[in-house]
């Protein structure tokens, strides 16, 4: 399958119109003898196709001309030919480079947050930006090869199982733009970040082969690190209520002690006077801030401290306790029971290319 590799990288130098014209001359010449080898050990396995190769037009260049493989034409005619052995050890190839193709869209992506993150640490002023992103192009360009190669090898499958496009294969799931995604696990969360899940390729390789049991494994011990960085995004919400909360009680003692502070300035003044209407003025002012300040902090559901307890005793009490059963589902059929304050929580329900691309 060396050819139509070469043919596809060969297509896509001459439309990125960035190749000298020698080059390509090169490229066709080498490209010209490698399919003419490859016809021959071609003929000699299946005689029969020579004639379907010496009826086909030929094309403008050499990197679009047409190798015959069985994929490319109808299960009839691979029939008719002596192609259906053929067809079996196509079926393994693609397969295997629909795989390749697959690690190649995950290694791009890591390599892609990786030059992402040292370009934003690292690349200051226009030139260093400039020369990051050039990086990061080529890493998105090959990013790009690798879907194409991937759909190009599943539109094939489809066609060698004599299935229509449209059709479920059942291992080679469709690829789309939203499923070339990866959570970078070495900086925070993101606004948003929680909704989304991983893709189907970062479990594509490790499930295939599996049984049920094995696939349940492999998706608990990395369901794992989400539980863990789910636990402690919890862990700090709570923490930033509990500031939160602190922060209202102290600015409801903060002006209610002003409140006092004005309200007793008011009353050393003898008589009416407009250093006494002031005063007044003010105590009214941070007696509204502290009412407001109390009932702010009723609404969403803080409190305060009884009494003789200290705010690190009070938020002991206050926060959430989260208590989970972790025996596996080969032990305990029964979900997950998580409690939060005593109270048991749980679910209520449950691009196209050519004939002979790779």
């Amino acid at each position: 399958m060396y050819s139509p590799i070469q043919r596809r990288e060969l297509r896509a130098l001459v439309k990125s119109q960035s190749t000298p014209a020698d080059d390509l001359k090169e490229r066709r010449t080498k490209l010209s003898g490698e399919i003419k080898r490859w016809r021959k050990r071609y003929i000699k396995a299946a005689p029969l196709v020579e004639s379907l190769i010496a009826a086909a037009p030929q094309a403008e260049t050499i990197e679009d001309e047409s190798l015959h493989l069985p994929s490319s034409i109808t299960l009839a005619e691979r029939t008719k030919l002596g192609l259906l052995n053929l067809s079996i050890y196509e079926l393994k190839l693609r397969e295997g480079e629909a795989n390749t193709a697959v690690v190649g869209i995950c290694n791009s992506l890591i390599h892609e947050n990786l030059l992402s993150g040292v370009q934003r640490q690292h690349s200051r002023g226009v030139y260093q930006n400039t020369r990051s992103h050039q990086f990061i192009n080529r890493v998105k360009a090959k990013r790009k090869a690798y879907a194409a190669q991937y759909r190009e090898c599943r539109r094939r499958l489809l066609e060698l199982n004599n299935l229509p496009s449209t059709a479920t294969l059942p291992g080679y799931p469709t690829l789309q733009a939203k499923d070339m995604f990866q959570k970078n696990a070495t900086q925070t969360r993101v606004l948003g970040e929680g909704k989304e899940t991983d893709s189907w390729i970062w479990s594509y390789g490790n499930l295939r082969d599996m049984d049920e049991k094995e696939k349940l494994e492999f998706l608990s011990d990395a369901e794992k690190v989400y539980w863990f960085r789910a636990r402690a995004d919890m862990m700090r919400w709570v923490e930033e209520v509990e500031i939160l909360e602190e922060d209202i009680r102290r600015v409801v003692r903060s002006a209610e002690r002003m409140e006092a502070f004005w309200t007793s300035a008011a009353s050393e003044s003898p008589k009416i006077s407009g250093r006494q209407v002031y005063a007044y003025e003010k105590a009214s002012m941070f007696k509204r801030m502290a009412v407001d300040a109390r009932a702010a902090l009723k609404n969403g559901g803080g409190d305060w401290p009884d009494t003789n307890e200290s705010v690190v005793e009070y938020a002991d009490r206050r926060r959430p306790s989260l208590d989970i059963k972790w025996s596996g589902p080969q032990d305990d059929e029964e979900e997950e029971e998580v409690t939060v304050d005593g109270v048991e929580v749980g679910d209520d329900e449950e691009e196209e290319g050519d004939d002979d691309d790779i």
